[in-house]
């Protein structure tokens, strides 16, 4: 017949809904929609140190905190011939002597040329110093990659160290990101950090944008650390541990060249060291737990590159490798770092921030190694905050909260601190309303009406009518099918006025984490849009011209379309299909007589419902996420004639989805057009649940990430029916426009 079938629920600023049929390609370069999940590289090394590669998920186990963890997934990541793997080498130069530079970036050369230039995998070379930090393109051209390290302006500008200015500090070669309409934004402290610790940070942002393993090879010392890094830096612990991690980073060392006075540093002063010695880097090895916990040397390189996974490739305090050894123990690392595996796990849910978590993978080989990140940072916003946070009741309890009454502002404030556990039906919300003069009031029963339309009804709103039998069932439902396939395609061409009100959770405070829920989370008033909606043809077109929104602070919107017959058929028409089912309810009290209510659950195969919102979390564009989902609801049919008066439909998600409800329930009722009485929209109800999109400033970059859940409900009201012909009507208040002459 030509019918679309399906519906969008799209949530973001601008986002139009896509072609049905259309595959969805929600999923961008580098970012793992499992949001929360923790997923680590593993290594696994026999006693002469070569990679081991033939095991099974059953040979693993892995302790977080001490206690064996499930595995989510298993993925032997590596082979020899083809490895999803990326080689990362920074010639740090920051706090060196020239000298060293040029033995450094002789070392990386050296390197990058044997064997003719050709490299195992795609490389990118950084290059750290005070001017800022550089880059080569990521190539396997290792002849090309050492020319462009030859020639010092043709490396790309990561960033350069601060510039003080009369008003503020810049980084004028760093263009940052155009901030996403919507996102949250948070600026981490770097003020005073070192420049090739900054530039370690940079690093990982930028890697953390590419998919895939990648093994970093740091040329170089590091950076200083001494007692002013003793306290306060807590945050920048968290921060290289769980970023390091996301980009899938393993971080190794090696020192090409002696540094001057640091032997002797190691042995009379640790106040000020770039490297540790065996007892020092033992001490700070632990992972820190709590602020009260942070030592000086918890950010010394050493320290950081171990736990991340990785080893320094020329041991403690063994300075001085040559080119062509320091190029041999990257060969060997390579060697084992391109075999691994890939294990994903769910933290367990905490509501504690940061809280440090501690990691170990056992192998059931007592020969055999296994190395990886050492630890994690577990946080509340892995998990939706379910702690319950409104004041539950029932719709009995709601009407004697409003016969107590008080003002205007007592009386809402007491009803946004309520949850429905019953559904407050349509007529009831109207009776409300008409009792009802103060708009912060109506609009917190609006709300509170509207959250509980996926819910049971109350006792009272049953009608005690014995259940049908299977017959009666069956005719019910033949005759709602045949309503659908009769009436619906005979519907005129028609337009209506829509009116759409939006309500959210307000902008988190000033400092507010993305780690957490934010403290208030009642909804309230965003915006209200007055559009013209056309059904022509039996398409749904809104006339964005005549769009006309009264605009709050609130940038996100959320959108429907579909609800004028489109999704009345997909729902019908899934769930008569094989492996779905449809079965009986429950009677309820309508207007003019009881209402069958029938219950529906599609087969998870069968999609249809198309969700989203705005947008993935990704650095370099906007990229709005979509998904195809199966669904559920109810349906609830006038007996006598076949009419749906009333549909619900959820979307089926997967835990771990940035998107964790999306729903619409459409209420419809007789329509007077032309002389001839239809059946349409009167009134449509719509939620989505989803990520917060947060962007984090820190380390000279801006990235985004996924913060804690937010909730954005619709409310919709259609009216004024008017048939769509070609003949002209003079409309009121419509002054004719003169022709030029």
């Amino acid at each position: 017949m030509g019918w679309v079938l399906g519906v969008v629920v799209a949530f973001g600023p601008g986002l139009t809904a896509r072609a049905q049929g259309t595959p969805p390609s929600w999923l961008g370069p580098g970012i793992d929609p499992a949001v929360g999940r923790i997923g680590i590289d593993v290594t696994v090394t026999d006693a002469s140190g070569h990679a081991v590669t033939d095991l099974t998920p059953k040979d693993f186990t892995l302790l977080d905190n001490g206690q064996p963890s499930k595995l989510v997934s298993f993925e032997n990541g590596g082979t020899p011939a083809d490895a999803p793997l990326g080689i990362v080498l920074v010639i740090d130069g920051a706090d060196v002597t020239r000298d060293n530079l040029a033995q450094a970036q002789e070392a990386v050369e050296g390197y990058l040329r044997r064997d003719g230039g050709r490299l195992a995998f795609a490389t990118t070379v950084y290059r750290v110093t005070s001017e800022g930090l550089f880059a080569t393109a990521t190539s396997s051209d290792g002849n090309a990659l050492a020319e462009q390290l030859g020639r010092h302006g043709h490396l790309r500008s990561v960033w350069r160290p601060l510039i003080p200015t009369a008003s503020q500090s810049l980084h004028p070669d760093h263009i940052d990101l155009l901030p996403a309409e919507g996102a949250q934004r948070s600026v981490m402290r770097d003020a005073g950090m070192p420049v090739a610790m900054k530039a370690l940070g940079a690093v990982a942002i930028e890697q953390r944008r590419s998919p895939g393993r990648k093994l970093l090879f740091w040329i170089g010392p590091g950076w200083h650390v001494d007692n002013s890094h003793a306290k306060g830096y807590f945050q920048t612990i968290v921060e290289f541990s769980t970023r390091l991690r996301e980009a899938r980073v393993e971080v190794s060392v090696a020192v090409p060249w002696q540094p001057p006075g640091e032997t002797a540093a190691l042995q009379a002063d640790a106040d000020r060291l770039s490297m540790l010695d065996p007892t020092l880097l033992k001490e700070m090895l632990p992972g820190v737990k709590t602020e009260q916990d942070e030592k000086w040397g918890n950010l010394a390189l050493q320290v950081l590159a171990l736990h991340s996974g990785g080893e320094l490739l020329a041991g403690v305090n063994d300075f001085g490798r040559g080119a062509k050894e320091i190029a041999t123990l990257i060969d060997r690392k390579i060697d084992q770092g391109r075999q691994f595996y890939r294990l994903t796990f769910d933290p367990p849910p905490t509501g504690l921030v940061d809280e440090y978590r501690d990691l170990k993978v056992k192998v059931d080989r007592p020969d055999l190694v296994a190395h990886t990140t050492a630890g994690y940072y577990n946080e509340p916003v892995f998990y939706d905050d379910l702690a319950p946070y409104f004041k539950r009741v029932t719709v009995a309890e709601i009407e004697q909260t409003l016969k107590r009454g008080g003002t205007d502002r007592e009386l809402a404030a007491a009803l946004t601190g309520l949850e429905s556990t019953e559904r407050v039906s349509s007529a009831r919300l109207e009776a409300w309303l008409n009792r009802t003069r103060g708009q912060r009031t109506r609009e917190a029963l609006t709300v509170l009406a509207d959250r509980s339309a996926f819910l049971d009804p109350p006792e009272d709103d049953l009608d005690p009518k014995p259940a049908p039998d299977e017959a009666a069932r069956k005719a019910m439902l033949e005759k709602a099918a045949d309503y659908l396939v009769s009436e619906i395609p005979r519907l005129p061409n028609f337009y209506a006025n829509r009116i759409t009100t939006q309500y959210g959770e307000p902008v988190p405070p000033e400092g507010q984490t993305w780690k957490a829920a934010q403290p208030d989370r009642r909804l309230h008033l965003e915006r209200t849009t007055r559009a013209r909606v056309f059904f022509e043809d039996h398409k749904e077109v809104v006339d964005h011209e005549a769009v006309k929104a009264e605009e709050g602070p609130i940038k996100e919107k959320l959108t429907t379309s579909g609800t004028f017959g489109p999704i009345l058929l997909l729902a019908m028409k899934r769930s008569s299909e094989p492996g779905s089912t449809i079965q009986w309810s429950h009677w309820e009290k309508g207007a003019t007589g009881p209402v069958a209510v029938f219950r529906f659950n599609v087969a998870p195969e069968l999609k249809g419902f198309e969700v989203g919102f705005c947008c993935l979390a990704l650095d370099d564009r906007m990229v709005p996420y979509e998904r195809d989902a199966s669904f559920r609801g109810e349906v609830a049919i006038d007996p006598p004639t076949g009419h749906i008066l009333r549909l619900m439909v959820r979307a089926k998600l997967e835990p771990r989805l940035p998107l964790q409800g999306s729903g619409i329930v459409v209420e419809y009722g007789p329509v007077s057009m032309g002389g001839v009485t239809y059946f349409c929209p009167i009134k449509s109800i719509s939620m989505s649940r989803q990520r917060r999109l947060w962007e984090i400033s820190e380390w000279g970059m801006t990235f985004r990430l996924y913060g804690p859940f937010k909730e954005i409900l619709n409310d919709i009201r259609f009216a004024n029916y008017h048939l769509f012909r070609s003949e002209s009507h003079m409309l009121p208040d419509y002054i004719p426009v003169q022709e030029k002459q």
